[in-house]
């Protein structure tokens, strides 16, 4: 991955909007496919797996074969340190609370939490070590690939193509990240819009959030560390909906 997101390296990317199509898409083809085409099949799993492994694998074949770039661990610069630390830490507090705020004052209500119990209990989550393992998992590799994805990938390619400008690429990239949350959340809820809606403005201020941070600082991490405070209060809101006696 490079770290670089500076106008110069911007300017030598190769052909981002086939990048773009190539990419974008990939995820919520995924999600139709494994929770609206082909339910409880094989098909369906295929295609979800598929998506993660394409969306994966097609930055780094883009960087190496189109690009002809290198490999970066992305690292921060070494004078941008402690902000990029501050702002990674700040930005990730403010998320998380509003993510808890959200459910305590609405998600509690509008959401059918037994429903929601039922669902985590059949994908396997009831188990305490399990739930736990699935929770590290999450926060801390998931939200490191999808850094590496929405904000070096995707990100970099959006400011390719509207140059000299932060919030648009970002607001650009946050819409792309939220796209296939939006239909994982409205096929998981029964399309009732006010948890659609909420859930994705989080989504979406979250993937513009870790957007600008990337641009700032040439790194994921920052936006890795931000990240991984939104997944961990989901985290806490799912296990409190599992384990706890009263479930509210």
């Amino acid at each position: 991955m490079s770290a670089n997101g500076s106008s110069q390296y911007v300017a030598k990317l190769r052909h981002p909007l086939p990048a773009l199509l190539l990419l974008v898409p990939a995820p919520t083809l995924g999600v139709l496919g494994a929770m609206l085409w082909f339910t409880d099949s094989i098909v369906g799993q295929a295609m979800w797996a598929a998506s993660k492994v394409w969306i994966m694998a097609l930055p780094l074949a883009w960087l190496l074969f189109v690009d002809r770039s290198y490999i970066s661990v992305s690292p921060i610069p070494r004078k941008q340190m402690r902000s990029a630390l501050i702002a990674a830490n700040v930005t990730g507090v403010l998320i998380f609370a509003l993510i808890l705020g959200g459910y305590y004052l609405f998600g509690r209500e509008w959401m059918d939490l037994d429903a929601v119990r039922v669902h985590l209990t059949s994908v396997g989550l009831d188990s305490v070590p399990l739930y736990l393992a699935m929770c590290v998992f999450w926060i801390v590799v998931n939200s490191a690939v999808e850094e590496y994805v929405w904000r070096w990938f995707v990100y970099t390619r959006l400011a390719a193509l509207i140059p000299h400008r932060l919030i648009l690429p970002g607001v650009a990239a946050g819409l792309a990240f939220t796209l296939h949350h939006v239909f994982a959340l409205g096929l998981n809820f029964q399309w009732d819009w006010r948890i659609v809606g909420l859930a994705s403005t989080g989504v979406f201020v979250g993937g513009v959030t870790w957007s600008i941070l990337y641009a700032v600082y040439r790194s994921i991490w920052p936006g890795w560390i931000s990240h991984a405070w939104a997944d961990l209060a989901i985290f806490i809101i799912g296990y409190q909906l599992l384990f706890s006696v009263s479930g509210s």
